[in-house]
C-alpha cells in the first residue's frame, strides 16, 4: 500500500505543476468561450489518473516532478555506509546546520519517527482512511437521493418529474436520465432540458464522475479540490454558452432568471450529479449576459493555445535526470559509494570516499548542459574517476577540453559541457585524495576565480607568501596590490576573497627558510632502489634486476629520514636475446636512513610488511615517525588502498626494464611471456 501511495503522491506533485499552468492559461483565456477553459481540465484529469505518458522535448513540466510509478518502498531511501576504515573521521564531512553526529553505519531506532519509510507508511494509512470517509459519504448521499427518486414520474423519453427535488440534474451512466422538479413553466423546462441534453451529448456526466474519482484518489492535494470546483464551473458555463448559441441570444435574460430560481449551494445528494443550478450561479449569470459569439481570430487563437498547452502538459520531458548517464544522478550515486578511484596520466591512482568527491566537485561545477560532442582522436582523458557503487560509473576530464566531461556506464557514453573549467575542478578534488582538508581550504580551492596570469615557477615571485603541500603539490596564497591569490605552480593562478585568505592562514604555513634542506624526490627514489636492490627482497638475483618503487611519503626527524614505499622487484634471465621472468613480487617497506660523518644517507633499518593475515597490522605498525614513533595519520590507509589496485606500477616496471636495456645498449631483446591459459609469445622490447 505504501508503494501505491508513493506513486499517487508523485503523480499528484506532477499534476500540481499542470494545475498551476492550467490556472495561468485559463486566466489568459478569460474573454474566450469557456469551452476552451473546460478543455484544459481534461489535461489535468489525464495527469491525475495516468501514471505514465509519452516523452517530448516540448514538455512544459519540470524534470524533477515526473513519476513513472515504479517506486519500491522496500528499497531504503537513505543509504547507511560503513567505510570500513579504522580512522574514518578524516573522511567525514558534517552537513550544514547539522546538530547531531550520527555514525554512518548505525540506525538509531529512537529516530523511527523521522525515518522516511515510517512517515510514508503512516501517511498511506491516513490516505486510505480519508478515501474511505469520502466514499462512505458519497454512497450515503447517493442512497439518500435514490430514495427521493423512487416516486419520479416518466414524462417522455428519458425525462422524469419529481416533487421532492429543488433543481434539475442528470443521473446515470449507461442510460442517463434527466430529473426535473415538478411545476416548471414552459420556458424554464425548455431551458433546463436544452442544458441537460447538451451535458449528455458531450458526456459531461461521465467526465464529472471520472473527475470525482480523481478527487477521491488525490484528496490530500488542495489544488485538486480547487481544480474540481473550477472544472465544474467551466463545464456549466460552457454548457450555458451552448444553450444560448443553440436557442438564440434573446433568451439571455429569461435563462438567467431560471438559473437564479434553481440556484443551489448545497445538495443533499452529494457532488457527483450534474445539476442545472449548481454552484457559482452569480458568475454563470454574468457570463450568460455578457456572452457574444466570438470572432473568428479569437477562436483560432484559443484553439492554438489549447493545443500548445495540451502538448506541453500531456507529454513528459525527456527523462535525462533518470538516465544512467545523467550527470546529477551519477554524482548522487557516487556520493553513496564507499570509495572512488581517481587516476591520471601521471603515476599512481588515488582513493577517495564518494561523498567527498561528489560534494567537492559540485562546489567547483554548478551548471551542466548535455551536449553531443565528438572528441578529436588525439584527445585523451587526463583524469579518470571510477565508482564502486551500484553502477560502475566512469567520469573523464580533459586538459585540452577543460569544459568537457564524459560520463560512461555499461559501454554507453554521454558528454556534458560546463560553464567553468571542469578539469581544474577535478584536479582540485584529486588533490584531496590522501590529504584531508578542512572545509575552509576546500572553499578556497573551489571558489577561486581563474586569472589570465601564468604560473611558470616553483614558487611565487612574492616573498611574503604561505604554502601548503598536498600529495607533493604545493599551493601558495599571497597578497598583491590589495588583491588575494591562490597559486598552483605551473597550473594556474586564482584570485580569492579576502575572507578566504584570512581563514586559510591557519592551514597554510610559512615557507621553509632554507630551501636547500628540501629533499630531492629523485634522490629518495634512488635511495630506495639502491637499498631494495642490495637486499633483493629474498629473491635469487638473476642477470637483470629491476626495482620499481611507489613512494607514499618521506619524513625527517632529528637527522633521520624514513621512507615508505611499495616496491615491485623483478628478476630476469637473459639467453640469446630472450628475456624471461624468473622471480619477483611486490612488498611494502618502511626504510629508515641516518647520516654519516659526511652527511650522506646510510641505511639504519629496513622493515618489510608481512604476508597474509599479518599484512594490515604490520603496515599499520611501521607507519610511524623515525624518532618519536608517533603514528603518521592516514599513511597506512593510503598504502593499503594502493595495494588493492597497483596496475600503474606494473606499467612503470615495464618502462624501467626497457630503459635499462637501452642504457646498457642491449639491442634486439624480446621478452618471453608465459601465461597458463595462453600460448607463449615473444614481445619485442628493443630494436
Amino acid at each position: 500500500m505504501s508503494n501505491i501511495f508513493l506513486t499517487v503522491l508523485k503523480m499528484s506533485i506532477t499534476s500540481s505543476y499542470v494545475i498551476v499552468f492550467v490556472l495561468i492559461t485559463r486566466a489568459l483565456l478569460k474573454r474566450c468561450p469557456k469551452t476552451f477553459s473546460y478543455m484544459l481540465w481534461g489535461i489535468v484529469l489525464f495527469r491525475l489518473l495516468c501514471p505514465i505518458s509519452l516523452e517530448s522535448k516540448l514538455s512544459f513540466i519540470p524534470n524533477n516532478s515526473i513519476s513513472d510509478g515504479s517506486i519500491n518502498i522496500n528499497k531504503p531511501l537513505i543509504n547507511y555506509i560503513d567505510y570500513s576504515l579504522e580512522d574514518s573521521s578524516k573522511y567525514t564531512y558534517e552537513e550544514e546546520n547539522s546538530t547531531d553526529n550520527i555514525k554512518t553505519n548505525q540506525i538509531n531506532t529512537s529516530n523511527n519517527a523521522k525515518n522516511p519509510i515510517h512517515i510514508i507508511s503512516v501517511a498511506s494509512k491516513v490516505w486510505i482512511m480519508a478515501i474511505s470517509i469520502i466514499i462512505f459519504y458519497s454512497s450515503y448521499s447517493f442512497i439518500k437521493l435514490k430514495k427521493h427518486l423512487k416516486c419520479s414520474r416518466l414524462i417522455r423519453e428519458n425525462i422524469y418529474e419529481n416533487s421532492d427535488i429543488d433543481t434539475a440534474f442528470v443521473l446515470g451512466i449507461i442510460n442517463p436520465k434527466i430529473y426535473i422538479p415538478k411545476g416548471l413553466s414552459r420556458s424554464e423546462e425548455q431551458y433546463i432540458l436544452a442544458h441537460e441534453r447538451i451535458h449528455i451529448k458531450r458526456n459531461d456526466y461521465l467526465i464529472k464522475i471520472i473527475a470525482y474519482i480523481a478527487l477521491i484518489i488525490h484528496c490530500f492535494n488542495p489544488l485538486v479540490w480547487l481544480s474540481f470546483i473550477l472544472m465544474s464551473k467551466d463545464m456549466e458555463m460552457a454548457c450555458d454558452e451552448a444553450v444560448i448559441k443553440e436557442i438564440g441570444s434573446e433568451i439571455k435574460k429569461e435563462y438567467s432568471m431560471s438559473l437564479l430560481a434553481f440556484a443551489t449551494e448545497k445538495k443533499a445528494f452529494g457532488i457527483t450529479p450534474i445539476a442545472f443550478g449548481e454552484g457559482e450561479v452569480k458568475s454563470r449569470i454574468k457570463n450568460v449576459l455578457n456572452y457574444k459569439k466570438p470572432r473568428f481570430w479569437i477562436t483560432i487563437i484559443s484553439i492554438v493555445v489549447v493545443i500548445i498547452v495540451g502538448v506541453g502538459l500531456m507529454f513528459n520531458p525527456i527523462k535525462a535526470d533518470e538516465s544512467l548517464l545523467d550527470i546529477n544522478k551519477v554524482l548522487e550515486e557516487i556520493s553513496i559509494s564507499s570509495k572512488v578511484i581517481i587516476s591520471g596520466n601521471e603515476k599512481g591512482a588515488y582513493i577517495l570516499p564518494g561523498d567527498v568527491f561528489s560534494k567537492n566537485i559540485k562546489k567547483g561545477i554548478e551548471n551542466w548542459s548535455e551536449d553531443n560532442i565528438k572528441l578529436p582522436d588525439d584527445v585523451t582523458e587526463n583524469i579518470t574517476v571510477y565508482s564502486d557503487g551500484q553502477n560502475e560509473y566512469k567520469l573523464g576530464f580533459y586538459k585540452e577540453m577543460p569544459q568537457t566531461v564524459k560520463v560512461s556506464c555499461d559501454n554507453n557514453i554521454k558528454y556534458y559541457k560546463t560553464e567553468v573549467n571542469a578539469y581544474d575542478a577535478a584536479l582540485f578534488v584529486k588533490s584531496l585524495s590522501s590529504y584531508y582538508l578542512e572545509e575552509e581550504v576546500v572553499k578556497i580551492i573551489t571558489n577561486g576565480r581563474k586569472t589570465n596570469k601564468t604560473s611558470y615557477n616553483d614558487s611565487p615571485y612574492y616573498t611574503d607568501y604561505l604554502e601548503l603541500n598536498i600529495l607533493n603539490t604545493r599551493y601558495y596564497i599571497y597578497k598583491d596590490k590589495n588583491k588575494y591569490y591562490l597559486e598552483i605552480p605551473y597550473v594556474a593562478i586564482y584570485e580569492i576573497k579576502k575572507e578566504d585568505y584570512e581563514s586559510a592562514k591557519k592551514y597554510f604555513k610559512e615557507p621553509q627558510e632554507n630551501k636547500s634542506d628540501i629533499i630531492d624526490e629523485d634522490l629518495i627514489e634512488e635511495l630506495v632502489c639502491k637499498t631494495i636492490g642490495e637486499d633483493g627482497g629474498g629473491y635469487i638475483k638473476e642477470d637483470i634486476l629491476i626495482v620499481t618503487p611507489k613512494i607514499f611519503g618521506y619524513y625527517s626527524e632529528e637527522n633521520k629520514l624514513k621512507v615508505f614505499a611499495t616496491v615491485f622487484i623483478s628478476n630476469y634471465s637473459l639467453n640469446d636475446n630472450i628475456l624471461e621472468f624468473e622471480s619477483g613480487g611486490m612488498s611494502s617497506y618502511a626504510i629508515t636512513y641516518g647520516n654519516d660523518e659526511n652527511g650522506a644517507y646510510v641505511l639504519e633499518e629496513l622493515k618489510r610488511a608481512l604476508d597474509g593475515g599479518l599484512l594490515v597490522s604490520s603496515i599499520r605498525e611501521f607507519c610511524t615517525m623515525p624518532v618519536s614513533g608517533k603514528e603518521i595519520e592516514g599513511l597506512a590507509d593510503k598504502i593499503l588502498d594502493y595495494n588493492m589496485d597497483y596496475s600503474d606500477i606494473i606499467q612503470l616496471e615495464r618502462e624501467k626494464l626497457i630503459q635499462y636495456l637501452k642504457d646498457n645498449n642491449l639491442k634486439g631483446i624480446s621478452l618471453l611471456e608465459r601465461k597458463d591459459d595462453e600460448p607463449d609469445k615473444l614481445i619485442p622490447l628493443t630494436n
